[in-house]
């Protein structure tokens, strides 16, 4: 198990105006997408959920903002959003500095990280640490991660998608919830931990 950086940490309002004064955000008022811009990340998914979620909705719908450096067989994706930037409530910020990256985790609704496959999936951690809410796949390691944490979807299932985004949308409390079981659950992550067991494991496969 890994852990996440100290600079992931939940923050009030008034820090989070403070610190993306630049961004034009509200705080707890947009999903966020982190990651590499790659096939197995499952953003083309995502996107579609959230359209047809945007589509459905009655009140204002919130951004989604996506960040994250191109990566393989990703040109279609970024011609997508683009397109999707021009005339909907996507924001592609590219990649984002490390300085920059906990306060717009921190202030978000929800972290939305369909991915079909992670070693390990560290932006929920990050998520988590920070008392956001987290939707992720209910495949590979990010279960095992966030436990009863966070909201597990079908990550090839776009109806699920887009319910579970309503969802986190329409009920703040929910998002709140989840916001607080994730900070408990952060708490079992550590790098100090990851290095006692790490060399735990070398002590123990010696000869």
């Amino acid at each position: 198990y890994l852990g996440a950086d100290n600079t992931f940490s939940p923050l009030s309002e008034d820090e989070f105006l403070t610190e993306s004064q630049s961004l034009n955000l509200a705080y707890k008022g947009y999903f966020l997408f982190v990651s590499s811009i790659e096939p197995r990340k499952n953003l083309d998914r995502l996107l579609d959920a959230y359209l047809a979620y945007r589509c459905s909705c009655i009140a204002e719908p919130l951004p989604l903002i996506v960040t994250g450096a191109p990566g393989w067989k990703s040109r279609d994706l970024h011609v997508r959003l683009q397109r999707l930037e021009a005339h909907s409530d996507v924001r592609y910020l590219g990649y984002v500095n490390q300085s920059l990256l906990p306060t717009l985790v921190a202030g978000a609704r929800s972290l939305l990280y369909p991915s079909l496959y992670e070693g390990f999936g560290l932006p929920v951690l990050e998520a988590m640490q920070s008392g956001t809410a987290v939707m992720t796949s209910r495949w590979s390691a990010m279960p095992e991660v966030t436990g009863e944490a966070a909201i597990h979807i079908d990550p090839r299932n776009v109806d699920d998608m887009a319910e579970k985004i309503a969802d986190l949308a329409q009920d703040r409390f929910l998002a709140q919830r989840l916001a607080g079981k994730g900070l408990q659950r952060s708490n079992a992550y550590s790098w100090e931990n990851c290095v006692d067991i790490t060399l735990n494991a070398y002590k123990n496969s010696q000869i």
